[in-house]
């Protein structure tokens, strides 16, 4: 499950009650700034709340306390982060930030960055007991109502991304002008765990995007282990990148976790980023080219060909249909069939 939210600050001063089931408001900025709408921004929030605190990479500690005593009387009941974004990061001055905050509350933070950032530090000490909200863009383009997509890239030092802020260019009805849209990977409960005092880094949704359905014959497009057991902890051998597999179903593990498990048992991790799915399985496929000579079936099971048809062919499709051993067929619009393998044939529409 996830929840929609966005997040706030002093300059949308004046924002009402908007949909969503979550706000997190910045509530201070190093160790002067008080967001001056805070109170108010409050009042007309969801009753998930987060607070966040900007920071100027000054003292650790007076930077804490003075957000601190700004949210006293919601530790324990909303959210906190610590949204670091300064020229020059110090992955140890955000983990001392971050400790410090927790051994005054009990209260384990969040750290907001954008995932280049995460990209290009070490950030594995603070990934280990904190958990992460991640900002990436694609385009500034308008995103009517809440839309969440996966992430462009992925992160490399969390396993789980928390909170994702998918768009700086959100608009919702009752507030004229762009918000950030964010979405969280768990339930109400999930979001009051981490508001929580004892509160400890827990598994959201994998910052991957994982096969949900059932690909019949996926690449690897890098070097992959294939493992013993649906977990993915007990590496069984490692295949170079291009190596084919055939699938012989997928597995659930938990959340939005799947896994690919061959036919002799073993397992693989099921990332889109590291698989590619061999056939097109979209109906939304209209019109394909030729790679390479391929042979026109009249029944779906290909048993009888009808002729073979050079490169460069274009075919109408009017249907992507399944066949009993589970490949993936393109039915064109005669009514004959071919392979939907991307080796063989090329969306065009």
């Amino acid at each position: 499950m996830t929840l929609n939210g966005i997040d706030v600050a002093g300059y949308q001063s004046g924002i009402g009650k908007t949909a969503g089931d979550f706000r997190i408001i910045k509530a201070t900025e190093g160790t002067g700034y008080t967001n001056p709408a805070l109170s108010a921004q409050i009042k007309t929030a969801p009753s998930l709340l987060g607070f966040y605190h900007f920071a100027s990479n000054g003292n650790y500690t007076k930077e804490a306390d003075y957000f601190l005593s700004k949210v006293k009387p919601y530790i324990g009941k909303a959210v906190l982060v610590l949204d670091y974004e300064p020229s020059h990061p110090s992955v140890s001055w955000a983990k001392n930030w971050l400790d410090y905050v927790y051994s005054k509350t009990g209260v384990r933070p969040l750290i907001y960055m954008g995932l280049a950032v995460e990209n290009a530090y070490d950030w594995s000490t603070v990934a280990k007991d904190y958990g992460l909200w991640v900002a990436q863009y694609n385009n500034y383009n308008t995103v009517s109502g809440f839309k969440p997509r996966s992430i462009y890239g992925s992160v490399k030092h969390w396993k789980d991304v928390t909170i994702f802020q998918y768009s700086s260019a959100g608009r919702l009805s009752g507030w004229n002008a762009n918000l950030d849209f964010d979405v969280f990977y768990g339930d109400k409960n999930s979001w009051l765990a981490y508001a929580n005092s004892g509160n400890k880094v827990t598994e959201s949704v994998p910052a991957h995007e994982y096969f949900n359905w059932n690909p019949r014959v996926v690449k690897a497009l890098v070097d992959v282990y294939t493992y013993k057991d649906e977990d993915c902890t007990k590496q069984a051998k490692k295949w170079p990148e291009g190596t084919e597999f055939e699938i012989a179903k997928v597995v659930h593990v938990s959340g939005s976790v799947y896994r690919l498990q061959l036919a002799n048992g073993l397992y693989l991790s099921s990332w889109t980023s590291h698989f590619w799915n061999m056939y097109y399985c979209d109906n939304s496929l209209k019109q394909v080219k030729l790679l390479k000579p391929v042979y026109l079936y009249k029944d779906i099971e290909r048993q009888h060909a009808l002729r073979s048809y050079p490169k460069g062919t274009i075919f109408d499709v009017k249907a992507i249909v399944k066949t009993k051993s589970g490949l993936w067929e393109i039915e064109t619009t005669s009514g004959f069939y071919m392979t939907s393998n991307k080796d063989y044939v090329s969306k065009t529409k």
